[in-house]
């Protein structure tokens, strides 16, 4: 599967919900993915290398309790399980020899501005 390093999300959901081509992007057929609202948070996802393995990832900025937050981690998820049983199913001669993966836990990585540190220590 080819897929630019960074696509926005508008673009992710035409590919994914439309299965077109985009530059060198090509996905696989009918993949559910939760519409995000018109106002949100996320601007990137991301798919891309990190040491050995590749990974799915949402950018963005927010309370994590905030309620939109279950939509974005379903998106997650509705993107990265499609994608396991696709490359299950394809041709070895387009893709080489799949191994079997597990499509693990969320792993959330939340930081605090100085701005809000600030105001909470005044």
């Amino acid at each position: 599967m080819l897929i630019p390093d960074f696509v926005p999300i508008a673009l992710a959901e035409k590919i994914l919900l439309n299965a077109k081509s985009a530059g060198k992007a090509k996905l696989i057929d009918k993949v559910n993915i939760v519409k995000l609202p018109e106002k949100r948070v996320v601007q990137m996802l991301h798919v891309g290398p990190y040491d050995d393995h590749s990974y799915f990832e949402i950018h963005g900025k927010g309370n994590p309790n905030d309620t939109l937050f279950p939509d974005y981690i379903a998106a997650l998820y509705s993107v990265a399980y499609p994608t396991k049983m696709a490359f299950k199913k394809a041709d070895p001669s387009v893709h080489g020899i799949y191994t079997d993966y597990t499509v693990p836990p969320l792993l959330g990585d939340w930081t605090i501005s100085r701005v809000a540190v600030e105001s909470q220590t005044t």
